[in-house]
């Protein structure tokens, strides 16, 4: 039997299935969870539904490509920070308000996995993808508690 090709329509589909079981499986109570820790065991799944055997090139697990350790940081539990270089040089809508450091550090703590097919990035709250991954809302709840914290503390935001 030949595999069909993985594309847009196909990754939404299997998310949307695989995020209809974990729910009703009690794995998690909101879709958001699945973002705060569980989305390398969610992708996992969402790739065993659609048979994704590793050879495929259709499909891209986007994972550490964006990180990078802070050579300054000797503790290498809380040594990774965004490349926002990279994240530019991909297209990524990188804020400019927020100061880069802040940003580097948050975007360096709160790594996740998705899917990146046909243009588009997917995860568990993007079945119908976004056009960038700082758009996921994972990263976009992410950035705007950064800039909610900032101006709390009385950050002025370029």
């Amino acid at each position: 039997m030949q595999k069909s090709k993985i594309n847009a329509t196909s990754i939404s589909i299997a998310i949307r299935q695989t995020v209809a079981e974990w729910l009703r499986a009690d794995t998690v109570q909101r879709v958001e969870q699945i973002g705060s820790g569980g989305c390398y065991d969610f992708a996992d799944d969402v790739v065993k539904l659609l048979g994704f055997g590793g050879d495929e090139r259709d499909i891209t697990i986007v994972t550490e490509g964006f990180w990078k350790l802070d050579p300054d940081e000797e503790d290498a539990r809380i040594s990774w920070t965004a490349d926002l270089d990279l994240w530019r040089k991909a297209g990524e809508p990188v804020p400019v308000d927020i100061p880069t450091e802040e940003l580097e550090d948050l975007l360096g703590s709160a790594t996740h996995i998705w899917f990146h097919v046909e243009g588009k990035h997917f995860d568990a709250e993007a079945p119908d993808g976004v056009d960038h991954a700082l758009h996921l809302p994972f990263f976009s709840r992410q950035i705007n508690g950064l800039r909610k914290e900032l101006q709390e503390r009385g950050t002025v935001l370029n």
